[in-house]
């Protein structure tokens, strides 16, 4: 059949063959995840679908496989990990378990992203993001609430129209702009505040809608 069918959801797929995965490039989780992205080069639309039947069954995971990636699509995967974990963190549904994952996992990334970055073959820094990458996109930042992949859904059009612009490039964009939309909801507010005390070391205040 026709893949897009499952893509486009005119079909559910049931079954599929037994997936191993090496990991050669930490960003999309892909290694754990349910989730499967495609792009209709006819259409120009890229989308995903969620399946459980496609969730690999084993990933080998060496770190030293990373070295060789550019700094450039080093920095692109740091960005795909944090927005995995961004956009189930920033959600209006309370989940105490959730934030705090959430919060452990972008510290370990804001913090070896900068060393990968500058040093490519450190490898306790590949190592952190690679675990970074594969527990942003399992579940484990979601667990007792719903979310929705807004930044990651609008990326989707931009690169399915631009097969030039990398994935983690796009939502570098996109975030800082829904971000900048959606931040004074009350609901969200604490939420992006809590971000900055914790990752970023801004000074707390009261008066959290104007941080």
């Amino acid at each position: 059949g026709d893949p897009w069918e499952y893509n486009s959801g005119v079909k559910k797929p049931s079954k599929a063959l037994p997936i191993g995965v090496i990991l050669t490039h930490s960003a999309a989780g892909s290694e754990m995840s349910a989730s499967t992205v495609l792009t209709n080069t006819e259409t120009n639309e890229k989308l995903g679908y969620l399946t459980e039947v496609v969730r690999p069954k084993f990933a080998i995971m060496n770190p030293e496989l990373t070295f060789s990636l550019s700094k450039f699509q080093t920095a692109c995967g740091v960005v795909d990990i944090m927005m995995h974990t961004l956009e189930r963190y920033i959600s209006s549904e309370a989940s105490m378990l959730a934030d705090e994952f959430a919060i452990g996992l972008l510290k370990t990334v804001v913090k070896n992203g900068k060393v990968a970055y500058n040093d490519p073959t450190n490898y306790e820094a590949r190592k952190q993001l690679m675990l970074a990458s594969s527990f942003s996109h399992n579940g484990l930042t979601h667990v007792g609430r719903n979310y929705k992949m807004r930044a990651h859904a609008f990326e989707h059009i931009i690169s399915g129209f631009y097969d030039n612009v990398t994935h983690g490039a796009g939502l570098a964009i996109v975030w800082p702009a829904y971000s900048k939309y959606v931040y004074k909801n009350p609901v969200l507010t604490p939420l992006f505040a809590k971000l900055a005390y914790e990752l970023f070391d801004v000074e707390k205040t009261s008066d959290l809608a104007s941080d």
